[in-house]
């Protein structure tokens, strides 16, 4: 699906602002990344964070944790299955 149409100046926004910005998803990592590039908004993106990384689902804590620890660096395509 395409991202809402207010998405795309909203991310430009933020990003002119100085934010660095990141999704965070209980989704996959091969989802969130193929989401991102399809839509277009992967080069506003500084990270696609997946809680599959922690192994844990939000509300869990752990899912909250890795946007706050997450590193600041561009997005990455996934590989494997």
């Amino acid at each position: 699906a395409a991202p809402a149409p207010d998405a795309r100046p909203a991310l430009e926004g933020l990003r002119a602002a100085g934010l660095r910005l990141a999704i965070p998803s209980n989704g996959s990592p091969r989802m969130l990344d193929t989401a991102a590039r399809g839509g277009g908004l992967a080069p506003l993106l500084d990270k696609v964070l997946s809680v599959a990384e922690v192994g844990g689902y939000q509300p869990s804590p752990a899912g909250h944790r890795l946007a706050r620890l997450a590193p600041t660096k561009p997005p990455t395509p996934v590989d494997g299955p």
